[in-house]
């Protein structure tokens, strides 16, 4: 495997600090306010020389974005791995309390691929679509395993619903499904966490969470199937 040059090195650790600084930036002043001039004189650098890492703004507001659907992924996969050797519902309640936690303790990265659009921004799908469904492919695979292995099971319910979607919407898979509704549950806690609507009614808004991902995850799934 060939080193990578002294003049590689470099530049990778350049282009690290940049988005480092970006993200300070952007968790004081919002993603809207990010300036690439802004960066270059906190770094010391010139502006001409900044635009050698990133074309424009919006060139490194996609890497920021890319970074932070990974950081989510990986939070996700994290808590997934070490619950492998519990259930599936477990697993379930351990990777959706990973999602708040990374919401919790990274709000700007969660404010760039969740909040508000970035005005005059377009984010390019053939980038970030795939890392999204890469990070919703954590929950995705929890509850394609417990289908596969009979653990668990959709309520008759939900199933019910399956093909009135896939009439509307082409043949979407039960897990994606299952998924999607998951996911919107927790994320619509964590957001109404994050933007402080729960501020004024909630002391413990971690327990809330934990007690709504439970209900969520008992309502979605049968309770008779295998353990």
């Amino acid at each position: 495997m060939t080193q990578p040059t002294r003049r590689q090195i470099i530049r990778e650790e350049t282009t690290q600090e940049i988005l480092d600084t970006a993200r300070a930036q952007m968790a004081e002043r919002g993603a809207a306010a990010l300036s690439l001039r802004a960066i270059a004189r906190e770094m010391g650098m010139t502006a001409p020389a900044i635009y050698r890492y990133f074309t424009d703004r919006d060139a490194l507001v996609t890497a920021l974005i890319g970074q932070a659907y990974e950081s989510l992924r990986q939070a996700l996969e994290e808590a997934h791995q070490q619950n492998l050797q519990e259930g599936a519902r477990k697993q379930l309640l351990a990777v959706g309390m990973a999602y708040r936690e990374w919401g919790v303790s990274h709000p700007a990265e969660y404010a760039l691929i969740f909040g508000t659009p970035i005005p005059n921004y377009h984010a390019p799908e053939e980038t970030t679509v795939p890392l999204a469904r890469s990070a919703l492919g954590v929950l995705i695979n929890v509850i394609q395993e417990g289908l596969q292995s009979g653990e668990l099971r959709p309520l008759e319910e939900y199933a019910a619903l399956s093909p009135g979607l896939r009439e509307e919407q082409g043949d979407i898979d039960p897990q994606v499904h299952l998924a999607l509704a998951l996911w919107g549950h927790v994320h619509g806690l964590t957001s109404l966490e994050l933007y402080n609507h729960l501020q004024s009614l909630v002391e413990d808004p971690a327990e809330l969470f934990r007690l709504e991902l439970l209900s969520k995850v008992e309502f979605l799934f049968s309770k008779d199937s295998k353990q």
